[in-house]
C-alpha cells in the first residue's frame, strides 16, 4: 500500500528502502483499521505527510522516523534523534486529530524527554537550547512547538509487519 511517489523512490534507488517498508507496514495496518489512507499526502504548499488517514472517527498523520542522524550530530545522535521528532510534530500535528510518529523496533526514542519537550522544557535538548539542534533538522515551524504534539509512537517491526501503539495521551482512537 505504498504511495505511487514511494514506489518511484524505491525504483530509482532513492530514499531509504527502510522508510519506504515502515510507511507500506503502517499504511495497511491503519487501512486494516477502517481508515482510508492516503501515503504522501500534499497538506500545504510545502509539507507532504508520508501518511493521511482519515475515517468517520478520527483522522491521522504519520511521519516515519528511520533515525537517520546528519554527520554534523554524531555526538549527540539521541538529541538529534529527538529534536527531528519535534520538528516533525511542529510542522504536521496541527493538520490532524492525532499525530503519530513510526520508528523501527529496535531504534530508542527516549518518551520521557519527548514529553518533557512538547511540555515547553528544553533541557533534553541540551545546553545549546531547542532552536541550536533543531535548526540542524530540517524546517521546524517558528512558534510551532507551542502547539506541537505527537499523541503516539507507532513501534514498526517490519520483519513481522506489524504495529505496536505506544500512547502519549489518553483517548487515542487507534
Amino acid at each position: 500500500m505504498l504511495g505511487s511517489a514511494a514506489r518511484q523512490r524505491l525504483k530509482r534507488g532513492n530514499g531509504s528502502r527502510i522508510h519506504s517498508l515502515i510507511q507500506g507496514t503502517v499504511a495497511s495496518w491503519l487501512s486494516s483499521r477502517g481508515f482510508d489512507v492516503y501515503p504522501e499526502e500534499r497538506l500545504g504548499e510545502d509539507l507532504v505527510a508520508d501518511i493521511y488517514a482519515e475515517s468517520p472517527w478520527a483522522t491521522v498523520i504519520v511521519e516515519v522516523e528511520t533515525g537517520f542522524i546528519d554527520p554534523r550530530a554524531l555526538d549527540r545522535p539521541e538529541v538529534y534523534l529527538l529534536a527531528r521528532v519535534v520538528a516533525k510534530a511542529s510542522r504536521y500535528s496541527r493538520y490532524a486529530d492525532y499525530f503519530t510518529v513510526a520508528i523501527p523496533s529496535y531504534l530508542s526514542l527516549d518518551e520521557a524527554a519527548l514529553r518533557a519537550v512538547l511540555s515547553g522544557d528544553p533541557t533534553p535538548l541540551g545546553a545549546g537550547g531547542a532552536w541550536e539542534v533543531l535548526a540542524l533538522v530540517r524546517r521546524p515551524r517558528p512558534g510551532g512547538l507551542q502547539e506541537a504534539r505527537v499523541d503516539a509512537i507507532l513501534r514498526v517491526n517490519v520483519t513481522r509487519r506489524s504495529v505496536q501503539v505506544e500512547p502519549l495521551r489518553r483517548g487515542l482512537l487507534l
